[in-house]
């Protein structure tokens, strides 16, 4: 697309440190559809986390699988990439953008995800990243363990491991 730029460096100063050009090389064409960015490439990972790592190749910092990179957040813009999820294990939010995008629906949201082979309940899922929502409020709903749900408290560590109640309930 018109804002690439072959010229612009990947990890920049690091020993794997390349021109976007040459990454590109290896690549095939893709046209971005939900079905496409999904897909499992050669590399392990889905097609748009392999190109959310290339972003600094286009101009505006966006690829053709951006619209299709999961956001765990009801408003996009509380997605915080870099709160840490698990301080003891180096752990951001960046792990959402693992989870294949899905649009949410009610259908979908009472389904299962797979993820890393395994199919997982999605509001499991969706769960274990909610604190990456700064407001709170995901795109599927979580459970709520309370009899008074205004008393339900999703920031509260429920073991020395730091798990919060969010990561749990689903």
């Amino acid at each position: 697309p018109g804002d690439f730029e072959p010229a612009a460096l990947l990890n920049e100063g690091q020993e794997d440190e390349s021109m976007c050009g040459q990454s590109m090389s290896n690549f095939p064409s893709l046209d971005a559809s939900p079905e496409t960015c999904s897909a499992e490439s050669p590399y392990f990972f889905s097609w748009s986390i392999i190109l959310a790592g290339m972003s600094g190749c286009c101009g505006e910092g966006t690829t053709i699988c951006a619209e299709y990179t999961f956001n765990p957040c009801k408003n996009p813009e509380d997605f915080d990439v870099d709160h840490m999820l698990n301080p003891e294990e180096n752990s951001t939010c960046g792990f959402a953008l693992m989870i294949p995008w899905f649009e949410a629906s009610e259908e979908t949201c009472a389904g299962t995800t797979k993820f890393f082979g395994s199919e997982l309940p999605t509001p499991m899922l969706v769960g274990m990243v909610a604190p990456c929502c700064r407001g709170g409020e995901t795109v599927c709903p979580t459970g709520n363990p309370c009899e008074d749900p205004a008393q339900f408290t999703p920031d509260t560590p429920i073991n020395a491991e730091g798990t919060l109640c969010s990561q749990i309930v689903g």
